[in-house]
């Protein structure tokens, strides 16, 4: 296997699911006034963000624009075969000198219209399974079962050592619950300046710069270190000059693979929510023909490719050339994605990057045509004319799921129920069909949910903990919908809470997650008396569990997390009681998260976190610097930049440094770049301190990257997705 790169060396134990939103948790007055604000550090007198004087380095002179002739290889900008507006058919734009398949480019398309009642393929109906295509350089594509622990056949609990489990989806997931927090700011310190304005000099003057010079190896040539300054750039920079060094450095073929792989993520992290943040549409047009370049050249490593695929899909909400009509909704670049999905040349890691990639452009500029052959990919894992195997067949549902929504709700329910269809598809038509909940009418999602409810008491633990994630997101959709009252939504989420409290050991905390979900406020959504009875009934259940001290420790800290995600405010207390105490290491940490999540942003539970932080499990600490962060505890950036500065070991010092960067605030800038610059410093350490000043700068309060784990499945992962995830 190819090394890995150094965000995920260094940071897969540290970050794991990093860049909490910036904005602190708070409701209804509940903040006790905090103390006097400490004195000011020697180091923050004056201003520290005039513009640079004669004294301060000089920025490197910008990077002339990249000339190299484009690959040969690649599909031409404008396609002949089509005129602006028209449909994009599957077949469209061979790859001029690419390899002719000689099946045909593309399954026929259905000739009627998706199902709207669930309907079982036939077993006839199913290829048989055959092994995704192999790549040069490639893992094979399969669900990265064999790292997982074994499970007890009577209990379906995870077997002590850790792996793939309910936390392994809460880390992909909880950017985006967070996300659905209405929350107001939280300053526990006032510096007398606007904290964005503020963030956004730090960022301009002092981080940008630094972590160019870090990137261009003025700090030192350690791999880890350089690396982590790209993806760290790729987040905060917005001049074009810094995208050239990212494009100078993807096309460097001479450059070893670690450096590639990083300049491509970095790229796709260029993304940036606001309108006023994003960068120029022909600029980032430039960025997707190099990565569309790197994606063709078949002389580039297999995760490069596989990592430009992501930063196309990254991309996809961001603009384009005003002039290009055919850019509109994504249309040109979903053309050059099915494309090359449809190249015979296209492996495993490939056709699932590109799938993924596919699934985040703008439904409304993906054909009808493409969307059946993605149905088609579903049902059968055919596409192009040859089965792609089970791992691109489960991503083909999420993507058809992404762009199609309640259209495909036939075909996901069809895919859920087949006896014959692979695990790893039928698992992730159960997350896709939580995912499209909201577009389904009342009485589909009610049938649905009581149709998917039956598998959280049978078959695996993994399939029935996913049966249990879709129950609570159709209850959502139904609370959410004014127009649903269906009697039935109430007997699912009863159901659920008979699943929390009695279900098998391993469905236990997916189900209490479960509860969370469906009954948790959201903002925007309107009261509902039949949400808030439900989430009184599950907040005495999930009590209940975390209280039985008798209890599972997963079921109990999957529920601590679910009191959290409920912002429930009479648990303060047993969240600061279960982090002080010296117990189960995971129950701690979930307790450190629901801290950060019910926004109890009280003088006890900052104390509380800063004692975990300072010594602890590593899980306890990373979920403690997350829930200060969350939090936005800037009351705790004092103690903990002299903290920085005292710590003797070299792990703890990273500790701090990331608990700074999720805190957010803009006095932690200059410490971070210390310890970034300190050659006496282990490069690990450096390396994480320069993550942080990423994830403490990066404008937008969701990271981009965390879009790509959201509602996957994560047992249907290949090697390269599990290496760009890691880096969340």
């Amino acid at each position: 296997m190819a090394r890995r790169i150094p965000s995920v060396a260094v940071l897969a134990a540290l970050l794991a699911a990093t860049a909490a939103p910036r904005s602190a948790l708070a409701h209804g007055g509940r903040i006790t006034p905090p103390p006097a604000p400490p004195p000011t550090p020697d180091w923050m007198k004056g201003d520290p963000y005039a513009p640079p004087g004669p004294t301060r380095p000089p920025i490197r002179p910008p990077v002339p624009p990249i000339t190299t002739p484009r690959n040969p290889g690649t599909p031409p900008t404008t396609p002949s075969p089509l005129a602006p507006g028209q449909p994009v058919q599957p077949g469209f734009t061979p790859r001029p000198g690419g390899h002719t398949p000689a099946t045909p480019s593309s399954p026929a398309p259905p000739s009627s219209p998706p199902p709207t009642t669930p309907t079982t393929p036939s077993p006839g109906a199913t290829p048989p399974r055959s092994a995704a295509p192999s790549e040069p350089g490639s893992a094979p594509t399969t669900p990265p079962v064999q790292g997982r622990p074994s499970r007890d056949r009577a209990s379906g609990r995870a077997a002590p050592g850790g792996g793939e489990d309910w936390t392994t989806w809460w880390e992909a997931n909880a950017d985006a619950l967070r996300a659905e927090t209405d929350v107001a700011p939280v300053e526990t310190v006032s510096t007398g300046l606007d904290p964005r304005r503020a963030m956004a000099r730090a960022r301009d003057l002092e981080v940008v710069p630094f972590l160019r010079a870090v990137a261009d190896g003025t700090h030192g040539d350690d791999d880890d270190l350089r690396a982590s300054a790209w993806i760290a750039l790729g987040k905060t920079t917005a001049e074009p000059e810094d995208v050239e060094r990212l494009l100078a450095w993807l096309r460097d073929a001479t450059a070893p693979s670690m450096t590639r792989e990083s300049a491509a993520i970095a790229l796709g992290c260029l993304r940036r929510t606001a309108p006023a943040e994003q960068l120029d549409g022909a600029l980032l047009d430039r960025v997707r023909d190099a990565l569309f370049d790197a994606i063709d050249d078949d002389g580039v490593p297999v995760r490069v490719r596989c990592f430009c695929a992501f930063s196309v899909g990254l991309l996809g909400d961001q603009p384009g050339r005003t002039d290009d009509a055919f850019g509109k909704d994504g249309r040109r670049t979903t053309q050059r994605l099915w494309t090359r999905l449809l190249d015979a040349r296209a492996g495993g890691e490939t056709t699932v990057a590109l799938t993924v990639a596919l699934s985040m452009q703008p439904p409304a500029g993906v054909p009808a045509a493409v969307r059946d052959a993605l149905r088609t990919a579903a049902t059968t894992g055919r596409l192009g004319g040859r089965d792609r195997g089970a791992v691109a067949q489960a991503h083909a549902t999420i993507a058809l799921a992404r762009l199609a929504r309640g259209e495909c709700a036939g075909v996901l329910l069809a895919l859920v129920k087949s006896r014959v269809q692979p695990a790893e598809v039928r698992r992730s038509a159960l997350l896709a069909l939580g995912s499209v909940a909201p577009d389904l009418a009342p009485a589909l999602r009610a049938d649905a949910g009581e149709q998917v409810l039956a598998f959280t008491r049978r078959g695996d633990p993994d399939t029935a903990g996913f049966a249990a994630l879709s129950v609570g997101r159709l209850v959502a959709a139904s609370y959410a919908d004014p127009d649903d009252r269906c009697p039935r939504t109430a007997a699912l989420r009863d159901a659920l809470d008979d699943v929390a409290e009695r279900g098998a050991a391993g469905v236990r905390p997916f189900a209490a997650l479960a509860l969370a979900i469906a009954t948790r406020s959201r903002p925007g959504t309107a009261p509902r008396a039949e949400r808030d009875d439900g989430r009184a009934v599950s907040l005495r259940t999930l009590r209940a569990v975390v209280d039985r001290e008798s209890d599972d420790p997963d079921a109990r800290a999957a529920a601590t997390i679910a009191l959290g995600l409920l912002d429930d405010d009479a648990s303060a207390d047993r969240f600061g009681r279960i982090v002080a105490a010296d117990g189960d290491a995971r129950l701690r940490a979930a307790a450190c998260a629901a801290l950060g999540l019910a926004g109890s942003a009280t003088p006890a539970a900052q104390k509380a976190l800063e004692a975990a932080l300072a010594a602890g499990d590593d899980d306890v600490r990373r979920e403690a610097a997350r829930a200060l962060g969350v939090l936005r505890a800037t009351g705790a950036v004092t103690a903990l930049v002299s903290a920085v500065e005292r710590a003797a070991a070299d792990h703890v010092r990273a500790r701090l440094a990331v608990a700074l960067g999720e805190i957010g605030d803009f006095r932690a800038v200059r410490p971070l770049v210390r310890v970034a610059s300190d050659r006496a410093v282990a490069d690990a350490t450096r390396a994480v301190a320069v993550a942080a000043l990423g994830l403490l700068a990066d404008p937008e309060s969701r990271s981009s990257l965390s879009r790509l784990g959201a509602d996957l499945n994560y047992l249907a992962r290949t090697d390269a997705l599990n290496e760009v995830l890691s880096l969340l």
